[in-house]
């Protein structure tokens, strides 16, 4: 285990809670200030409220289940006016592409690179308007297959907004790296079209095929659910902002390999993700 970030203010029993309560993702082992899972700890400085909180990793955990810890961990942050949130994280940049593309994905701006081995030191500006500026620190190390990243901000959900930027240009979201991607899903989805008379995903359509509206967090199929067999799984798929308009086959380029759930409501398809 190694540590990865401080956190000044977490509220400690917000958190305890949540992790107490996550049936999906149970710690092994869970204390007034000590959670356990078998690849991650986070521990507390004290046993009030709001409490300063380290986190500790292996080097095998998921980037996909680290992600999914912290955001509920930040997402318990408090008020730490003058205190700056930091988190560090490395990978196999190898995972991503090369080192040229990784650079291109997340280097806003360039301050070296060696000639020779290709080390790389740059910074990723966040996109987000939600929050204030913050940025993160980019290290490539290709002799070492090494991507190596140091995010700050001035509040919790700052960094988990740049953290979150960052997972969008490396698509770590679209499962853990290495694993398979979305096909069990994608089956599902051709039985469901099938079932409901809809056009065939796999089949290039003459004129464009079925449509759907892509936001940042699901698509919106728009299509009825005649059959009614199909169950609500997680939580409610919002559309926020402008949805990109596309069909089938473009919607499966875009899916490249994100995980998706199949989601109803009111009668109408969703794929969450």
């Amino acid at each position: 285990m190694y540590t990865i970030a401080n956190l000044p203010a977490v509220q400690r029993d917000l958190f305890l809670s949540r992790c107490v309560r996550n049936v999906d993702d149970l710690p092994r082992k869970a204390e007034t200030l000590r959670i356990e899972w078998r690849d991650m700890v986070v521990a507390f400085g004290s046993d009030a409220a709001i409490a300063e909180a380290s986190v500790e990793v292996s080097e095998d955990i998921s980037i996909t289940a680290f992600s999914r810890r912290m955001e509920s961990l930040l997402d318990c942050g408090a008020k730490s006016e003058g205190l700056e949130w930091v988190m560090k994280f490395a990978c196999r940049m190898s995972e991503y592409g090369t080192a040229d593309e990784v650079r291109r994905l997340l280097c806003d701006k360039i301050a070296s690179i060696d000639g020779l081995t290709g080390e790389t030191i740059g910074v990723l500006k966040i996109k987000r308007r939600s929050v204030n500026a913050g940025h993160a620190k980019i290290r490539l190390v290709p002799n070492e297959d090494s991507l190596q990243l140091v995010v700050r901000h001035s509040s919790a959900q700052g960094l988990k907004a740049v953290w979150k930027s960052v997972l969008w240009r490396l698509k770590p979201q679209h499962g853990t790296p290495g694993a398979p991607g979305n096909e069990e899903e994608w089956q599902k989805f051709r039985e469901l079209c099938e079932r409901q008379g809809w056009d065939d995903p796999d089949q290039e359509q003459r004129y464009g095929g079925n449509y759907c509206d892509v936001y940042a967090n699901g698509v919106d199929m728009q299509m009825s659910c005649p059959d009614g067999t199909l169950p609500q799984i997680g939580r409610k798929f919002r559309g926020e902002g402008n949805g990109q308009n596309c069909n089938w086959n473009q919607l499966r380029a875009k899916l490249n390999g994100r995980k998706f759930k199949i989601v109803t409501s009111r009668g109408n398809l969703w794929l969450k993700f």
